[in-house]
């Protein structure tokens, strides 16, 4: 069994979205044979594509924009043609709520329905700004527990051949504490590029 792991983050590195898979790789060792691609721009090269059309499950993973996926993702979406494996989503969001994530999952559902593939099942993780600053914690462990609980029921189903229904689970912190280590990230991200506080809160 060939599962392909689809990078669907425009980031070359660094992105929470390959962390996730990274996780989920773990979860995965031994049980199915797996290959990455990765989606970074809004074309689908050859080889790509020829791993997709080999693959009896595929599980791609995106950050969520503005309640939707990213625009180059949809792109590539459309030009994949002639595939027929089961079909996995995770979605990640800068917003604390996983529940945020339901109509981006709800795009990749659609696009299963109007084409081979089969729609099997969706995660939606909500705190996605925090997922590369705790990469290091081990599976399942602290803050992510929640997250890491949901991977390993999406990859029992994958290895089943089954689906479920989409689990929307938030990252293991208080809001409180993830909103606050947000305005720090914010702010340190100002400095850097040489605003102040008041640019920040400035209106137009």
């Amino acid at each position: 069994m060939l599962t392909v792991l689809i990078n669907g983050s425009p980031k070359l590195k660094g992105s929470a979205s390959g962390m996730i898979l990274g996780d989920l790789k773990k979860i995965l060792d031994g049980k199915t044979e797996m290959e990455e691609v990765d989606f970074h721009t809004n074309i689908v090269n050859p080889e790509a594509m020829e791993t997709l059309k080999k693959a009896d499950k595929i599980v791609v993973a995106f950050p969520l924009y503005f309640d939707g996926i990213p625009s180059h993702l949809l792109r590539c979406l459309e030009q994949i043609k002639d595939i027929s494996a089961d079909v996995y989503a995770v979605s990640n969001a800068g917003f604390y709520e996983g529940e945020q994530n339901a109509h981006a999952l709800a795009i990749i559902r659609n696009w299963c329905s109007k084409n081979n593939p089969e729609w099997k099942m969706g995660v939606g993780i909500g705190g996605g700004g925090a997922m590369t600053a705790i990469g290091s914690v081990p599976l399942g462990k602290g803050p992510k527990k929640g997250p890491d609980k949901a991977l390993m029921t999406l990859a029992d189903q994958l290895v089943k051949g089954q689906g479920d229904e989409d689990i929307f689970v938030s990252i293991g912190m208080p809001r409180r504490m993830y909103k606050m280590a947000a305005e720090m990230g914010w702010k340190s991200m100002a400095k850097k590029n040489g605003l102040k506080k008041e640019d920040l809160e400035a209106r137009i």
